[in-house]
């Protein structure tokens, strides 16, 4: 098949990623596979050795005209669109040009939040309009569905719809986890959070949290790896609580699968989740995992194994059960292996590839 992946950038975040791998696990599989950037922008586009094609657009939303020429040229089976910017575009196009020559999919990343600003309320109607308009719906968790249903307030049942989970682990990921070998020193107990630094991830929780653990163990160091337009606020944040010696930002890590096997502990502290990549690294290769019990990823993906889920938003019993496990009252991470390997790469993309075909097919 012709497959395009559409995107509005490569940023450093879990549907890049996803995209990323399934670009590279279609294209072993034989397909005519293309990665579509409505801009040249993120930290991915420059730490990744792929083929790419970047539309030059300022803008996602104003990539309409530049998108519409690349479909002319390209001709595709089927397009795969996710994130908000990318996906409206994408319907907006095939609606306008009234083009029945490809099927379009849209991949929802994310839960849907009731809107409560004008511009949130504008959002949400655009991705109304281009969910009703595409060919079929990937949700990537049953909280993603359910806001589709309850917020977008679309009636999947008469339409193409299927929840896929994200490919997060390569095929070889617990061979590769035996070969990680945890080496962080003994004297240094080592905490990491991955995520942008926006609302949603509340990386100043983590921060919080982190000044009353450093209290009472001296020894312990925070990782944050992630950028975004809350950065300027979490410096301050840790310049306030005078604990830049104890705290790392980093903006990209190129081994994650390295850094989670040398942490003792992995904190997660966002206030929903579609999915969560991280949620399923933290499994695969850190000893111990801690999260909110938030709405998506969380509850969903880690209920029945050995992660720490503490009561959403509560900073303090974050900041003690962090304590516990550094101190090591804890029950290490022990997950099934059986598990994980529904969240690898193979797995997840034969999957996509299958309800690829059944939208293709669909007459």
């Amino acid at each position: 098949m012709k497959i395009s992946l559409f995107i509005s950038g490569l940023g450093n975040g879990g549907a890049e990623r996803v995209f990323i791998k399934l670009f590279k696990y279609f294209k072993k599989m034989g397909h005519d596979v293309e990665l579509v950037c409505a801009t040249n922008k993120g930290d991915l586009a420059e730490n990744i050795n792929l083929s790419v094609n970047f539309l030059g657009s300022s803008f996602g939303y104003s990539s309409s005209f530049r998108y519409y020429r690349y479909l002319i040229k390209r001709k595709p089976d089927v397009v795969i669109a996710t994130l908000s910017s990318s996906i409206v575009t994408a319907a907006l196009v095939k609606f306008l040009s009234n083009n029945g020559s490809y099927k379009l999919i849209c991949r929802i990343a994310n839960v849907y939040q009731k809107p409560k600003s004008l511009l949130s309320k504008i959002n949400l109607f655009l991705q109304k309009f281009a969910v009703n308009i595409s060919d079929g719906l990937i949700a990537n968790s049953n909280a993603t569905l359910d806001s589709v249903l309850n917020v977008l307030k679309i009636e999947t049942k008469n339409m193409n719809s299927q929840i896929i989970g994200n490919p997060v682990l390569e095929d070889d990921f617990s061979a590769l986890n035996t070969k990680k070998k945890r080496n962080y020193a003994k004297s240094i107990k080592r905490i990491v959070i991955i995520g942008r630094f926006v609302p949603q991830k509340r990386i100043d929780h983590s921060i919080k949290a982190f000044f009353l653990v450093q209290k009472k163990i001296k020894n312990c160091k925070l990782t944050v790896i992630g950028d975004g337009p809350e950065r300027k606020k979490i410096k301050q944040l840790i310049e306030s609580y005078q604990i830049e010696d104890k705290v790392e930002l980093l903006k990209f890590c190129p081994d994650v699968p390295k850094l989670l096997s040398n942490s003792n502990c992995m904190i997660c502290t966002s206030k929903f989740e579609g999915f969560g990549n991280v949620f399923i690294e933290g499994l695969a290769f850190c000893e111990n995992l801690i999260s909110y019990k938030s709405i998506g990823g969380a509850s969903e993906l880690l209920k029945d194994t050995s992660a720490i889920l503490v009561e959403d938003g509560n900073i303090n019993e974050l900041a003690n059960s962090i304590i516990d496990v550094l101190q090591q009252n804890f029950q290490k991470n022990n997950i099934s292996i059986n598990y994980l390997k529904n969240f690898t790469v193979s797995k997840v993309g034969e999957e996509y590839l299958a309800f690829i075909k059944d939208v293709v097919n669909d007459q």
